[in-house]
């Protein structure tokens, strides 16, 4: 009995709520899909990082930091292939060390192909390969013979990645209570893109600082290897993108990156959390 009554006083409050919410359908047609035509980007991306890294040439333990980050960038779309060059550079420093600075110089390139198998109206489906050069650089006085760390990463991924379409086709007209909303039409994606490393290489010191590395006066790059398929590396990036009806574009993105290098007793890790925005600018008609 109690039940049905609880039934009841909610069904009795729900109407009004629901009676108060409605979805009316506008005539204003919506702007053309620029995802079917071919289209080129410039890009322009702000970004704010997470790193941890530990480096055994140094110590065992963990730092963190945060880093600035800027990017420059340029696109081609073409219906069933795109590709992507990135130029990227950020400086930060390290948590309680704050005279550990730490700075970044990144190259990336990807391309996919379309798989129209697995790609419908909505869902776009590409499969490739990402190739990436990476070179950190680190500065701390205090830190004697180790007071600087110049380490050269580069990667070739395969990747997949998943482009889904949550367009607004048409104008809506919402009212919540006494308020009244007018939602134009809109085109956005959301995406995610996975990377995982085929051949993973390193250029960096072959020895523990710790134990008698390069001293000042010594040649920068004195005693490093070439560790050319060593380790292993996992990227992934989840974007949300609006197109605006003048062809550009706004885009916020958190990118995950962790890279792992071996080593008797210079073993690498990085690990990199960025939330990026990147302007769109259409670069063709």
């Amino acid at each position: 009995m109690i039940k049905s009554i609880n039934k009841f006083c909610a069904i009795v409050i729900l109407i009004p709520f629901l009676n108060t919410v409605c979805l009316a359908q506008d005539s204003i047609p919506s702007f053309p899909d620029i995802r079917l035509q071919n289209r080129s980007y410039i890009h322009f991306a702000p970004g704010a990082d997470r790193i941890v890294l530990r480096d055994f040439a140094t110590s065992p333990l963990f730092y963190r930091g945060y880093m600035a980050s800027f990017t420059l960038g340029a696109s081609r779309i073409l219906p069933f292939r795109e590709s992507e060059l990135r130029l990227r550079a950020g400086a930060g420093y390290f948590e309680g060390v704050q005279s550990l600075r730490i700075y970044t110089y990144n190259v990336q390139f990807d391309h996919l192909w379309k798989v129209p198998k697995f790609s419908s109206q909505r869902l776009k489906t590409g499969l490739g390969f990402m190739a990436d050069v990476t070179t950190f650089e680190r500065r701390n006085l205090a830190f004697g013979n180790n007071n600087y760390g110049l380490d050269f990463l580069s990667t070739i991924f395969l990747t997949a990645r998943s482009e889904f379409s949550i367009d607004r086709k048409s104008a809506k007209h919402v009212k919540f209570w006494f308020i009244n909303y007018h939602l134009k039409p809109v085109q956005r994606d959301l995406r995610l893109q996975v990377a995982v490393s085929a051949l993973n290489s390193s250029y960096r010191n072959g020895y523990n600082h710790l134990r008698g590395g390069a001293y000042p006066g010594t040649t920068l790059i004195t005693d490093y290897e070439l560790r050319a398929h060593s380790g292993f590396r996992l990227a992934t990036n989840l974007a949300y993108t609006r197109h605006l009806r003048n062809g550009n574009g706004l885009r916020l993105a958190y990118i995950w990156d962790a890279n792992s290098n071996p080593g008797v007793y210079e073993k690498l890790e990085v690990a990199q959390h960025t939330i990026q925005f990147t302007f769109l600018f259409r670069a063709n008609n």
